[in-house]
């Protein structure tokens, strides 16, 4: 079997991940922009976001 795989495009990310595809980050609880960069920010440790809609806080990863 000879199947070919694509490579999607942003566009096609986007389409297929029903509009939660983005560069932005955004809340994975309430898909909000709405974001606040929250404790220290250092060199080799992931951001934390606190979503200012439902304050959901997750640690973003590298």
């Amino acid at each position: 079997m000879n199947a070919m795989i694509k490579e999607l495009d942003k566009e096609e990310l986007h389409q297929v991940s029903g509009g939660v595809y983005e560069d932005t980050p955004h809340c994975p609880k309430c898909q909000s922009r709405d974001l606040v960069l929250v404790g220290p920010v250092d060199f080799g440790t992931p951001p934390c976001y606190r979503c200012k809609s439902c304050d959901y806080e997750w640690m973003m990863a590298l």
